[in-house]
């Protein structure tokens, strides 16, 4: 199919609506703070979140954005618990928002967190330690478990690669692909290489 593009994580706007969802079911009248980090995941992913948790009747107490890269986030933090947030959204990757979730219990935040699919990888794991459970992530089931997928895992695993997050949906894009080509190889052309 002449190009056709075919996603393999879910856009803004779908784990905008989930995410937003599930706000507006179990967080009804607390005090939310929804932060980002600029970039055009982490910002469409906080503005597809609050758009769909407005939309269902919940306002934010605090939307910001902060800054990527750094290492401290004590700042933001302290503000947070200042305003008595019940639940932290954060539109950005593991790195930062594993360091943001540290620092919040740190400074004893018994808060929520709430995340996209960039969480979904064992380095977030390695930042928080045991600060980062509970934390919820918008991501669909983990392909791991999948009985379809049982080959390719241990094949990963026997090379010592845990085939976490999305990596088990890029290898089956690479797959297809590759079949793909094979059934057009013998249709295409053979050109010369070039001198």
């Amino acid at each position: 199919m002449p190009g056709t593009r075919f996603r393999v994580c879910g856009r803004d706007d779908q784990q905008g609506a989930v995410a937003g969802a599930y706000i507006a079911k179990n967080f009804t009248g607390r005090k939310i703070a929804v932060l980002h980090d600029n970039t055009a995941y982490g910002k469409g992913l906080a503005d597809e979140t609050k758009k769909s948790m407005n939309k269902l009747g919940v306002k934010e107490t605090l939307y910001t954005a902060y800054v990527p890269g750094e290492r401290d986030y004590s700042a933001l933090v302290s503000r947070m618990k200042q305003a008595g947030i019940d639940l932290i959204y954060i539109g950005g990757y593991h790195t930062e928002t594993g360091l943001i979730i540290k620092q919040a219990r740190e400074q004893g935040m018994n808060v929520s967190v709430m995340g996209g699919d960039a969480l979904v990888t064992n380095e977030f794991w390695q930042i928080t330690g045991d600060t980062g459970e509970g934390t919820l992530m918008t991501f669909p089931s983990d392909p791991r478990r999948r009985p379809t997928a049982a080959a390719a895992v241990a094949e990963f695993k026997a090379k010592g690669i845990d085939p976490e997050g999305y990596v088990l949906y890029a290898y089956a894009s690479i797959e297809i692909w590759r079949r793909r080509l094979r059934r057009l190889a013998p249709r295409m052309p053979r050109r010369s290489p070039p001198c």
